[in-house]
């Protein structure tokens, strides 16, 4: 099974096996290792074909194990669903590994060239992202409206390290990269690491480390936080 979009494939395969009934609602999906044998595909295929279908509300995690969502008569509607949100955008996997070949080289960038003014934006735009973990902490029942906001100013955030790089062709690459996220389906997937106030401390935390290492002029460190930062983030993803 070869293919550009091969856990498309996979989504399909799993989608065909829940609407003849061979996988049931509630019935726990085969390990990620058995799933990479069963279909031939390396283990990022496999997660990246699991996070479509749990968009899709077709699985759901629970504890350690994904189980089957939905009755196999929800099969049409969700097959049109998937390919509204996934077909013509980009992949996953894709994504991420852009981000992780030019956003560290971007903190690194901008911890030599960001200039006073540069610092003072992101240092406004963390306080916004500290503001909004602090609303999400006294206001549980706001919590939607809160992350929209918070996935949002982390979007800018990461757009403001890529300008203080002052590089302008890293920064286009830099910005398609971000307007990405902007897309339905990214928002539904990053919902699935920002759901809670220790959370948003977390990445609030994160940012900060990035942030202290761009001001005190320190590449490398820099580099080497956002790398972490963002291979956290696409193992909670993913």
């Amino acid at each position: 099974m070869k293919s550009e979009k091969f856990y498309m494939q996979i989504v399909a395969q799993i989608r065909g096996r829940i609407a003849d009934g061979t996988l049931a609602a509630g019935e726990r999906l085969p390990t990620e290792r058995e799933l990479c044998a069963s279909f031939g595909a390396s283990r990022a295929s496999i997660r990246e074909a699991l996070s479509a279908l749990e968009i899709l509300g077709a699985i759901e995690s629970r504890g350690r194990g994904k189980y089957i969502h939905v009755p196999a008569g929800d099969g049409e509607h969700a097959d049109a669903e998937f390919r509204n949100r996934f077909f013509h955008d980009d992949s996953a996997f894709d994504l991420f590994e852009a981000r992780l070949a030019i956003e560290p080289d971007m903190a690194a960038l901008a911890a030599q060239r960001g200039t006073r003014e540069d610092i003072r934006g992101l240092s406004a735009q963390l306080a916004v992202l500290e503001a909004i973990g602090r609303q999400v902490g006294a206001h549980p029942d706001r919590l939607d409206k809160a992350i929209e906001e918070y996935l949002e100013a982390d979007r800018t955030f990461h757009l403001l390290i890529g300008k203080a790089a002052h590089n302008r062709v890293l920064d286009r690459f830099f910005s398609g990269i971000h307007h990405t996220l902007r897309r339905s389906h990214w928002r539904l997937l990053r919902r699935k690491v920002a759901l809670s106030a220790p959370a948003l401390k977390r990445l609030n935390r994160e940012h900060a480390s990035v942030l202290a290492a761009i001001t005190e002029k320190n590449a490398r460190l820099a580099r080497s936080l956002m790398s972490r930062h963002l291979e956290d983030l696409q193992q909670a993803l993913f």
